[in-house]
């Protein structure tokens, strides 16, 4: 399978710096995607241009991105204009397992401190896969992501007693959308928030994360 959406269009009108261009997704949505290391090639000028402010930038959507095109050099009217969009879960994609015991978070806090990936990169998500089911009722532990001091955007998965059976069963965080990029000497911490303590009940934290540094080798 294909790394990346290849979208094409052929504008109608000519092409000038800062007008822009929307290009709909084959499938899906925004989430699909990388959001960087996008390309944009017109055939007809025989350029190729990597994602910068002074080449291109995006904005994403529901349903499509919108290009507004920051080159000197004109589209002219009926030229074919192609994107590339990396996506997100075929390059430079890690998943960290990090077990976690319910019965243990006893309160709000962290239940990891400072760590450091390494890379330049991106969290995607956070989910949480039971392995003990929870038999206890109206528990509950909220766990989200830091970079830093600062908060992730979304990435919050609940495991509350009702959610975390039966075993197997894999409990989705909210979707991630923003404050979600590190460097390589950033740390990541994780929280517990919103605790009820739970009598029982285990299972993974699964921490999808991006390599930023493969994905621009890749896009290179």
């Amino acid at each position: 399978m294909s790394s990346f959406d290849i979208i094409e269009l052929t504008p109608s009108a000519a092409v000038d710096t800062d007008d822009t261009m929307t290009f709909t997704y084959p499938s899906g949505n925004a989430s699909r995607y990388a959001q960087s290391g996008e390309k944009l090639i017109v055939s007809g000028l025989m350029n190729t241009l990597d994602q910068a402010a002074d080449t291109f930038t995006l904005v994403y959507g529901a349903s499509s991105v919108v290009v507004t095109y920051k080159d000197d050099t004109s589209i002219p009217a009926g030229t074919k204009v192609t994107i590339q969009l990396p996506l997100s879960e075929k390059v430079g994609v890690h998943i960290v397992p990090l077990y976690v015991n319910l019965a243990e978070i006893a309160a709000n806090g962290d239940v990891l401190t400072g760590y450091v990936p390494g890379f330049n990169g991106k969290v995607l998500s956070l989910d949480f896969n039971v392995i003990a089911p929870v038999t206890t009722a109206s528990k509950r532990a909220d766990f989200n992501l830091e970079i830093g001091t600062t908060d992730v955007t979304g990435g919050v998965v609940s495991v509350t007693s009702a959610a975390a059976t039966p075993q197997g069963t894999v409990i989705a965080g909210s979707a991630v959308t923003a404050a979600n990029e590190f460097t390589a000497t950033d740390a990541l911490s994780l929280e517990a928030a919103s605790v009820t303590a739970h009598a029982e009940g285990s299972g993974w934290l699964l921490l999808k994360l991006q390599n930023l540094d493969t994905l621009n080798e890749y896009s290179a």
